[in-house]
């Protein structure tokens, strides 16, 4: 992440495997604290609010899953 700051594409899509990861695998704070910030920084250089929403609530959604099984 830290060598394309400003590339959206690339920060969404990883983004999208951290998302993914999280969602086979399991909660791991270090995974989704990682595809927050790259979402939230991605966003500031693109128009591509879909993109952004979309991975957004999948975290927010895993985020759920967690806390029921708490």
């Amino acid at each position: 992440r830290a060598k394309l700051p400003t590339n959206p594409r690339m920060l969404y899509n990883h983004a999208s495997l951290l998302v993914r990861l999280l969602e086979q695998r399991g909660w791991h704070h270090g995974h989704y604290s990682e595809a927050l910030r790259c979402i939230t920084h991605a966003s500031r250089f693109a128009a591509d609010t879909r993109r952004a929403g979309e991975l957004m609530g999948r975290l927010e959604e895993l985020q759920r899953r967690k806390a029921q099984r708490a």
